[in-house]
């Protein structure tokens, strides 16, 4: 399950870079693309302590 780690942040342009929190690993390739929110989002994995950010050039999600 995937859901927010604490409000979105407003950009210029109208989209908002989101803060998630997902549950496993099974849950990674359901993280909201480009067309949902702004790159530079980041996501936590609860289960693994992962983390990625969602990146602008390629709009896919990249562990860090």
């Amino acid at each position: 399950m995937i859901y927010p780690r604490e409000n979105p942040t407003p950009l210029n342009g109208g989209k908002m870079q989101h803060h998630l929190y997902f549950d496993t690993m099974a849950d990674f390739p359901n993280l909201p693309k480009l067309d949902r929110v702004a790159a530079g989002s980041d996501a936590f994995c609860v289960e693994t302590g992962d983390a990625c950010i969602l990146r602008g050039d390629t709009g896919e999600w990249e562990l860090i």
